[in-house]
């Protein structure tokens, strides 16, 4: 995998780039972004292929070091939920699995081989889905992503929204809610996804 960045994004990332780094609020739909930011008091994680992280090797070489989130991360997350701060988790690509080259399948770490599989030929890098949740929101994740595929199957494109956020009809508020992109659309507006939230 190529890539024109010119930062490596090895770096934890549990408090990411800012506007500093980031100064129009996107976030390209790209996996060697950051797979969170905050945007206010809200702690926003993009489920899908950033959440490999890739490390540069040359100008035009990258390999995949770790998987967000490491442990300390995952327990960072844990305590935010059980604090009751607000958590949106943009569901990119479930279930996801990143291509790579063979080079780069060849450089995986010890503990990223178990998620590469398809050989030498089409190895990929399987990133599993909502992993780093309770049991509990994960379930929710992979029930609300299922219902809305459906959804945006059975609508024109047209009639939808940028995104489909859960309900909140629980109380109090649930303090993990997802949100899922209708379109075809090459970015993500984080701030967008938290002002539909809330």
């Amino acid at each position: 995998m190529t890539s024109n960045s010119t930062a490596a994004v090895a770096a934890p990332c549990l408090w990411p780039a800012g506007p500093a780094q980031h100064e129009t609020g996107w976030l390209p739909a790209d996996p060697h972004d950051h797979p969170c930011r905050v945007v206010g008091d809200t702690f926003v994680v993009f489920e899908g292929p950033r959440r490999l992280i890739w490390e540069r090797r040359a100008p035009d070489r990258w390999r995949p070091v770790r998987l967000w989130p490491d442990e300390p991360e995952k327990a960072a997350i844990t305590a935010r939920i059980k604090r009751g701060k607000p958590v949106v988790v943009v569901l990119e690509e479930l279930p996801c699995s990143v291509p790579l080259l063979g080079e780069e399948a060849a450089l995986v770490p010890p503990a990223l081989e178990r998620l590469v599989t398809g050989g030498h030929e089409n190895p990929v890098a399987n990133v599993p889905s909502l992993d780093w949740l309770p049991e509990r929101e994960r379930e929710r994740g992979e029930r609300f992503a299922r219902r809305s595929r459906e959804m945006i199957a059975a609508n024109p494109k047209l009639l939808l929204s940028s995104y489909v956020i859960d309900p909140q009809g629980s109380a109090p508020p649930e303090t993990v809610r997802f949100a899922v992109r209708t379109g075809a659309r090459s970015q993500v507006n984080a701030e967008l996804v938290v002002l539909l939230w809330n």
